[in-house]
């Protein structure tokens, strides 16, 4: 939408966006935090003016950052800021069967820049699908969710759509976006799918680092230095597992806003999975894995500091993990007394110390 902007504005269409291609930098968690309280429209007078600036009467503003609102205040404040300036609101949402959609969006806590409610809500353990959390259903209940929004602005102000190749218009979510609001196609200049998916291997190392603190030109560097292969994906049974406490939830919400003629919404085919869930890295992999990436100098950037502070944050749950990740610091920092004294409480050994000279970057303080 953005990159078509000035076409779409010959077609009397207003795409809006920040400094991104979206208005997401309007939308943040609430000042108490972001779990349970989520997200609310911020810098509204900013946001306003966006919108009061924009050229024509019909204005589209896109973010995924409104899934965030799990309470009806926010979304009653935006609701009263849009009477002001609009005379109908039509909200456009995409909805993908909860296991799909959970993990593809716990894959996103692994990349560089992680978004910080996926982290939040899905955490950054190494299993394709989280932990179960009370807390998820602010999220995927979409019977609730999107309830909120239906009781504020109407049900009829609702367009929800499933995101899935055999229900989008042309197969293509872009195509059936532009459908839903009513945009011809031609003319328009296509743009290549991004935000990809990482291979398993990627996603474990990039869950780490993130969950360690590591900086995002670190993760990121690691990221692309590594080949993507094959997706983390849990069991089929697991799967099933993960969506039926949904599929109730799902029939009430088709039958309210007459999504489509699936009595639960979306399909039943689970057999995308495999039988058995990706195996999650064990311990020599892991180290195999790092120990290559710094002989190759691969984490020029990912300082002796953002290793042990990966060791320190799997102590606890994982110390075999964590003696690895705490060795790989003395490693680049041989004379750190602190790294010193944590590779000995990890490993029980009074001798626990790098040889002189080994490891590269031994001048470092």
């Amino acid at each position: 939408m953005q990159a078509n902007g000035a076409e779409l504005a010959t077609r009397g269409m207003a795409y809006v966006s920040g400094r991104n291609s979206s208005v997401s930098e309007f939308v943040g968690p609430e000042e108490t935090g972001f779990l349970p309280q989520g997200c609310r429209l911020r810098n509204e007078i900013e946001f306003y003016a966006l919108l009061d600036a924009a050229p024509s009467d019909h204005i589209v503003a896109s973010s995924e950052s409104f899934s965030y609102f799990f309470h009806p205040g926010p979304i009653e404040a935006l609701a009263s800021g849009l009477a002001q300036r609009v005379d109908e609101v039509r909200v456009l949402v995409y909805l993908r069967r909860q296991d799909r959609h959970v993990v593809s969006h716990h894959q996103e806590g692994a990349k560089p820049h992680a978004f910080g409610p996926a982290r939040s809500l899905w955490g950054n353990g190494l299993g394709a699908l989280p932990a179960p959390d009370p807390r998820h259903a602010l999220y995927i209940d979409y019977d609730h969710r999107l309830g909120l929004w239906a009781d504020v602005f109407g049900s009829a102000a609702i367009q929800a759509r499933v995101f899935d190749r055999d229900s989008l218009h042309h197969g293509d979510v872009v195509q059936d976006a532009l459908h839903a609001l009513g945009v011809a196609p031609e003319g328009l200049a296509p743009i290549p799918d991004q935000n990809t998916s990482l291979g398993a291997r990627q996603a474990w190392l990039g869950h780490l680092m993130n969950g360690a603190g590591a900086s995002a030109s670190a993760i990121g560097q690691v990221l692309r230095a590594m080949e993507g292969g094959p997706r983390s994906l849990p069991a089929r049974a697991e799967a099933e597992a993960f969506y039926a406490p949904w599929r109730e939830g799902n029939q009430r919400l088709n039958k309210r806003f007459g999504i489509n003629a699936r009595p639960d919404l979306f399909n039943d085919d689970f057999s995308d999975y495999p039988e058995s869930a990706t195996p999650v890295w064990d311990l020599a992999a892991a180290e195999a894995v790092l120990g290559e990436l710094l002989r190759h100098g691969t984490l020029q950037g990912f300082s002796a500091d953002d290793l042990r502070d990966a060791a320190t944050s799997v102590r606890k749950t994982n110390p075999e993990l964590a003696l690895r990740f705490a060795k790989a610091a003395l490693a680049l920092r041989p004379s750190g007394k602190g790294i010193q004294s944590l590779v000995q409480s990890l490993d029980g050994s009074p001798t626990a110390k790098s040889p002189r000279g080994t490891g590269p970057n031994r001048s470092q303080g």
